[in-house]
């Protein structure tokens, strides 16, 4: 028994690693100005696995005037917060949210957060990951 649980975690670990999703756009370093709009890509490549998209969630946190918390203790000021329905085109399935830079925004470092959302399996599983990618305000 005790050989089977690891089994089953490491099944399920890597079930669920099938379904991460990639910040595509902007890239790490991107320039973004306050009150402006940017082009946010998150993609999730292809899998065998069953999965249910359910949401996913887009933040910005300046790290202007302090070091930025880790995700998990601050997402910031939520920029989108909802259905994440990825299309599939001549690439991987990808959707494009086209958000604004919030005019209160400080110049300097800023953390922009996706936090993604999926039923996986046949259960189904919850689950839930973020991935982030620091841009800077000016």
């Amino acid at each position: 028994m005790r050989l089977v649980n690891p089994l089953i975690a490491l099944l399920f670990s890597t079930i669920a690693s099938a379904q991460q999703v990639f910040i595509m756009s902007p890239l790490a370093g991107t320039s973004v100005s306050p009150g402006k709009n940017i082009t946010v890509t998150i993609e999730r490549p292809a899998s065998l696995s069953t999965s249910e998209e359910v949401a996913v969630v887009i933040a910005i946190h300046s790290c202007a005037r302090n070091l930025c918390a880790p995700q998990a203790d601050a997402l910031g000021e939520i920029l989108y917060n909802g259905l994440f329905n990825p299309h599939t085109n001549f690439k991987q399935p990808s959707e494009d949210f086209n958000i604004r830079i919030p005019q209160s925004m400080s110049n300097g470092s800023a953390l922009l957060t996706v936090t993604h959302f999926a039923l996986i399996g046949a259960g189904p599983v919850p689950w839930m990951e973020l991935k982030n990618v620091s841009v800077v305000v000016d």
